[in-house]
């Protein structure tokens, strides 16, 4: 996953943790939304950027292809 950028305003004020975000990727493996569900608030906006410039490969089942929701995907 891309490395989120770390808010300059949280590196000041020393706050550091684990982001769990709820992402939805659609059929081409573009992830379509991200939302923050635990972790300081002040590190989920960038958690979420993160997470949205993710890519994953397709899901295929029985030869089709599947959007997927993965829950949940930690990022810190």
């Amino acid at each position: 996953l891309p490395v989120p950028a770390y808010p300059a305003p949280a590196k000041q004020a020393r706050i550091t943790g684990t982001v769990v975000v709820d992402i939805v990727v659609n059929e081409s493996g573009k992830v379509e939304s991200a939302k923050p569900l635990s972790g300081p608030k002040m590190l989920h906006q960038a958690a979420m950027d993160a997470a949205l410039r993710a890519k994953f490969a397709p899901t295929v089942k029985g030869g089709a292809t599947l959007a997927t929701l993965l829950l949940p995907k930690e990022l810190d």
